[in-house]
């Protein structure tokens, strides 16, 4: 990092990260890849209401890999943002990106993407914000080149997979609040996000041409894109700190609702045009009690029931082909979950602290995919030194 004298500012980040996963049972899954990252920032002012940040970043990377064969890549993106206070209350911002990606022998240019967002202190602890920006993500190598198979569950590679585009805004207040001791802020925003060509694994049956019967060989996943969809929804965030009891205890809360819409089928009114494996209504807290030197958390994470899944896995005869039983064991559990996390922390000194933390404190069973169990009850007792 390098500060002129007038204010400006100069940065170079560089990086370099390799990567070798060897497994012993079995070599299909080796891989080594290479990648170096450099990025050059500037941020300076143009007067005393105007500011400017630009630069140039590039990365590229090597990958060889028995999944998806071997493969080279290089992304380079150029980018200008500024930032205007026209009156002291008010912060503006606009900002564009351009970006070039080659994987292999294949180029691609990104549209230009823009972004912008306004600020506004309505009075000391009252914000309004707004926001909009584009967004453009090319294909990764492992959605377009994968190869493999899991018992009976295939991947396949698609690589005449499409870039995905899009656009999203969103419109929020924040309030500052403060009840005797108890001091915090409510956050409530609302959100609406666009995509096209919208990437995401989906499972079918996925022959070649020179294969008339397809068998189980040929079932499986594939990144196809999906075409358009929509995301809607708001947030509700609170935070706090105050007293119970003469003891400080902070709070931290939030629930999110979206509607994500498959824009592509007739009826929006199915349960068939929500996006698979979402949730639709999700919440978390998370409280924290100090009691002199014991420290005691209790963390929460609520979603209700996930409203679409491949219908494959529910198919009573490819289903039991594919995940024997999972059919009557979905529809028992996908009724929504709360899972419970706790942690108590005692100081034995300054410098040193016994720590006792359970996930899932009540051996909640759950899966957040098909054949993807979460992890029962964990205890884990840990003691930290720091000098």
């Amino acid at each position: 990092v390098f500060n002129t004298v007038k204010g400006s500012q100069h940065s170079l980040k560089t990086r370099f990260y390799h990567v070798q996963n060897n497994f012993l049972e079995t070599t299909d899954k080796n891989s080594l890849s290479d990648l170096l990252f450099g990025e050059y920032k500037y941020h300076g002012s143009l007067g005393r209401k105007t500011s400017l940040t630009g630069g140039l970043s590039a990365t590229w990377s090597s990958t060889t890999a028995s999944l998806y064969g071997n493969h080279r890549s290089f992304n380079m993106a150029i980018y200008l943002q500024g930032d205007y206070n026209p009156f002291p209350r008010v912060n503006l911002s606009a900002g564009v990106r351009m970006e070039h990606y080659q994987l292999d022998d294949e180029k691609e240019y990104s549209l230009p993407v823009f972004r912008a967002g306004l600020n506004y202190r309505v009075m000391d602890f009252t914000y309004l914000r707004a926001s909009f920006g584009q967004g453009y993500r090319f294909p990764a190598i492992a959605e377009k080149y994968t190869t493999t198979s899991l018992a009976t569950l295939n991947i396949f590679p698609n690589p005449a997979l499409l870039s995905e585009k899009g656009w999203s805004g969103e419109a929020g207040l924040k309030q500052g609040i403060r009840l005797g001791s108890w001091n915090g802020y409510v956050d409530v925003a609302g959100f609406w996000t666009e995509y096209h060509e919208m990437i995401e694994f989906t499972f079918g049956i996925y022959k070649p041409d020179t294969v008339d019967v397809p068998t189980t060989d040929h079932i499986g996943f594939k990144a196809l894109n999906v075409g358009n969809s929509r995301i809607t929804g708001f947030d509700i965030s609170l935070l706090g700190e105050g007293k119970v009891g003469g003891l400080p205890l902070s709070l931290v809360t939030g629930y999110t609702f979206t509607n994500p819409l498959d824009l592509n089928t007739a009826d929006s009114l199915s349960s068939r045009t929500y996006l698979k494996y979402r949730f639709r209504h999700s919440a978390k807290a998370d409280a924290e009690l100090d009691i002199g030197r014991l420290t005691v958390g209790a963390a929460l994470v609520l979603y209700s029931r996930m409203e679409n899944i491949d219908e494959v896995f529910l198919d009573p005869v490819f289903g039991e082909l594919i995940l024997p039983g999972f059919r009557n064991y979905w529809q028992r559990i996908n009724k929504g979950y709360a899972v419970w996390d706790l942690r108590i922390l005692y100081d034995l000194s300054n410098n040193l602290n016994l720590s006792l933390i359970v996930k899932n404190l009540l051996n909640k069973e759950y899966m957040l995919r098909p054949g993807n169990i979460q992890a029962p009850r964990n205890v884990a007792l840990r003691l930290n030194l720091s000098w």
